[in-house]
């Protein structure tokens, strides 16, 4: 079994997502099963009036992303996606028009909702939490009342504390999830630019991406680097560790990737 890390350089538009569903399209024609697996996603309900749709239609809170690799695998949402959070744009009205605070709200602090997706024994089970102090400053949106309704979700203090939680959750859950489908290569995406969402025992090669460059790295070699790190792999950025890794660069491609990557990967 493959085990493939794709990180980003950037916290956005690397193109992460889209260079993860080539690998499936690429690796999957030559007969491999793929698991995708994004543990820790999260998207915005004002550019994503779709998949709030599809959220109610299956019963479960779930973004662009994860939702794609869904639909690319029919694999069950929960176990693509344990963890998956949506931010609401801020009402500058409802802050007495304090746009330093808004500024603020808005370039960070505004996670509205999380699903968090567990195994309890065998049986996976969905918890949903709003937080309390935003749902008090967002936007009236339609959307927002139709989540609510659907999902039920439970008020808490601190939703981001929560959502860093979760990663631990996850790291220490990793073998469930992975385990619930039989694949031949494991395709574990990372969020913005942090080198990994979950902790990882052992890994065959990371992806690094920056818009239209992916480098390959040896993954015993990240492995090694965040042994020696005292913080978790998901407050790591990928930029802060790259001039560990840039010696270990096996080769870099430019994006679009084509199948030449199957003979880097499977046919050496």
């Amino acid at each position: 079994m493959t085990r493939i890390l794709v990180s980003g350089l950037v916290p956005f538009d690397a193109g992460k997502t889209t260079f993860s569903l080539k690998l499936i399209y690429l690796f999957s024609s030559i007969g491999k099963r793929i698991f995708p697996f994004k543990p820790v996603a999260g998207h915005n309900i004002w550019y994503s009036q779709y998949t709030v749709q599809e959220s109610l239609n299956l019963g479960l809170l779930i973004g662009n992303d994860a939702l794609k690799y869904f639909k690319a695998t029919g694999i069950d949402p929960r176990y693509i996606n344990p963890v998956s959070i949506i931010s609401v744009p801020i009402d500058l009205e409802k802050i007495n028009m304090d746009f330093l605070e808004y500024e603020k709200y808005m370039s960070s602090d505004f996670f509205f909702m999380m699903r968090r997706s567990r195994f309890l024994g065998s049986k996976i089970e969905d918890h949903y939490y709003v937080s309390k102090a935003i749902r008090k400053i967002i936007i009236n949106l339609e959307d927002v009342n139709k989540l609510i309704k659907r999902f039920n979700p439970i008020e808490i203090d601190d939703l981001v504390q929560a959502i860093l939680d979760s990663h631990e959750d996850v790291s220490n859950s990793l073998q469930n999830f992975l385990g619930k489908t039989e694949h031949d290569c494991e395709i574990i995406e990372s969020y913005n630019d942090a080198i990994s969402p979950v902790r990882l025992s052992h890994l065959d090669y990371l992806f690094l991406l920056s818009p239209g460059k992916a480098f390959l790295v040896k993954g015993d070699r990240l492995i090694k680097v965040l042994s020696v790190m005292s913080s978790p792999p998901w407050v790591i950025r990928s930029g802060s560790i790259l001039k560990y890794l840039s010696r270990d660069i096996i080769r870099s491609f430019d994006l679009p990737v084509d199948d030449s990557i199957i003979d880097v990967i499977y046919r050496k």
